[in-house]
């Protein structure tokens, strides 16, 4: 669920937004990189419906609030982090107040464009 990159004028990104937030209400199946490195883990990722958290993960949910978020890092951008791991550019990083970080794998650059593009207007 991607688009062919970001719409250039106000009313294609509002509308683009309302479609992304739409799909993430509904759940998106997203990659998550473990901090130890590692193979990717497939987790159900949710917005709440007021759009104030990201909930990630089927039976152990965890609830990350979208205030605490303090940077959406895209790719190479999250390579001052020291996470531990190879950064690549199809990664997106929410960097959390608590300094803890989750890292999502996109799979290709333009899916992880779009998101952290999104995920930056909604934090």
């Amino acid at each position: 669920q991607h688009s062919a990159g970001q719409p250039q004028d106000a009313a294609g990104v509002k509308a683009a937004l309302k479609e992304f937030v739409k799909a993430m209400v509904k759940g998106r199946e997203l990659h998550l990189q473990p901090k130890t490195g590692g193979a990717l883990v497939a987790a159900l990722c949710k917005l709440s419906p007021d759009m104030s958290a990201l909930l990630v993960g089927d039976r152990n949910q965890q609830r990350l609030q979208l205030s605490g978020v303090s940077n959406v890092h895209r790719g190479m951008e999250a390579l001052l982090l020291d996470l531990g791991f190879e950064v690549d550019a199809n990664m997106v990083v929410l960097e959390l107040d608590s300094g803890a970080c989750i890292t999502f794998h996109l799979g290709h650059g333009q899916a992880a464009d779009d998101f952290a593009f999104f995920m930056r207007l909604i934090t």
